[in-house]
Parts: C-alpha cells; structure tokens; sequence
C-alpha cells in the first residue's frame, strides 16, 4: 500500500507539475527565453547541492515557485473527528449583504481544500490568475508574510504543519531536473493562437484542451530542438 502511494503521488504529481510548467512557459516565451539564457549560461553539470539552494538560478527558482502556485496539482480532504469552529480570515458576503466570519463543521463533515483558490486569491496576490515568476524576486513583490500561509515558500502546494507532503524535497529534485534539462535542449509552443487548456482535478490536476473534453487529458505542445 505504501509503494503504491508513494508510486503515485510522486509520478503522478511530478509529471503533472512539469507539463503545467511548459504549458506556461509555451504561453510566455519571453519567460521561457530569459529562463534558457539563465540555465545554458551556468558553466557545469549541476550537483543536487545547487539544485538544492537554487542560488545560481534565480529566475529557474521563480519559475518553479510560481508554477507552483498558480498550478497547484494536487488539493485536500479531510474529515472532522470532532465538532468545531473555524474563523475566516476574509468573510464571505452573502447575496443579501450579510458576511459569513466562521464556518461550524460538524463531526463527520467531509471537507477538501482547493489549494488552488489559496494560491491565487486575488485578495492576498493582486493579479492571482497570471503567472508572472517575477514576483519572486524581492520581498516587495511578494504579499505580507502575515496573508499567506506556513507552507513551503508561504504556499499551501504541499500542505502545511504535521500534513506537510512527506516527498517534497524528493519532488522538487525531480521537477528541477526534468525542467532543467528539457529547457536547454528544447523549445515549446502552443500549437495555435487561440489554444486554451482547463484544468480539471482526478488524482491530480489535469489538462483538457478547450473544446476537445472528449479526449481527456492531454497537453499538445509544439516541440523543437533548440538551436542556439
């Protein structure tokens, strides 16, 4: 049961993350550009150490966050084991103009958390739908520390507390290297200009062409060597 877990959530939302990263990348080429420049321009094979810390790669390490952010692959459910109150740090207004400030769970109540609202609300991010790595660079472009969560880099992605994702490190390796190698040696773009992609969450989230759902999911790229 365990390997089968393990099988899964690292396979699954690993592979996962990096399409949505190239997704990304395929729709910004200016980003996917400035981020090749930074990898070819490092002068060795690099080590899990620097893969680690990411200092030699700072745009490779905005990128990577902000992917994961506005591309959180996976979310949450958990069921109450007791009656409880949970204050709501922005209250929701009802259509009648009342605010709801807390919401009463039950013992038993089935709940998930849609990491993927968390990450991109716009009342914490500003423009919480764009991916823009450049927000990364520089405290002053991120939000208070004090609206965002505990998580790794104040992101909910992998959960946060005691449920922090047990393979994190082991996922982020995976996803640096996949990206790392498939950037300097290839180029990626949309296959046409109005081509747009819905994100539909199974065991992971998954990408389904607009106006071809029949075909499930699936993620088509235009793919070229780099010739640089």
């Amino acid at each position: 049961m365990l390997t089968n877990l393990f099988r899964v959530a690292g396979f699954d939302s690993t592979s996962a993350s990096a399409t949505w990263c190239l997704y990304a990348l395929a729709r910004d080429q200016r980003t996917q550009s400035k981020l090749r420049e930074e990898l070819l321009a490092f002068g060795r094979e690099p080590t899990e150490k620097d893969f680690a810390s990411m200092a030699a790669f700072p745009y490779f390490d905005a990128v990577i966050k902000e992917t994961l952010r506005v591309y959180p692959v996976t979310d949450a459910e958990r069921v109450a084991l007791q009656d409880d109150v949970v204050p709501l740090k922005f209250p929701i207004t009802k259509p009648d103009g009342s605010k709801i400030t807390e919401l009463h769970i039950r013992k038993g109540d089935s709940m998930v958390i849609p990491f993927i609202c968390s990450n991109r609300l716009n009342a914490v991010w500003g423009d919480g739908d764009t991916f823009r790595p450049e927000r990364w660079l520089g405290d002053k472009s991120l939000p208070p520390k004090d609206q965002m969560t505990q998580g790794w880099s104040n992101l909910v992605t992998f959960s946060e507390g005691p449920r922090l994702c047990i393979g994190v490190r082991l996922a982020l390796l995976e996803l640096k290297i996949i990206l790392y190698t498939l950037i300097r040696n290839y180029t990626f773009a949309l296959p046409h200009d109005n081509f747009e992609v819905d994100g539909y969450f199974f065991a992971s989230l998954i990408p389904v062409v607009k106006g071809q759902e029949e075909k499930g999911g699936y993620m088509p790229l235009k793919v070229a060597h780099y010739e640089g």
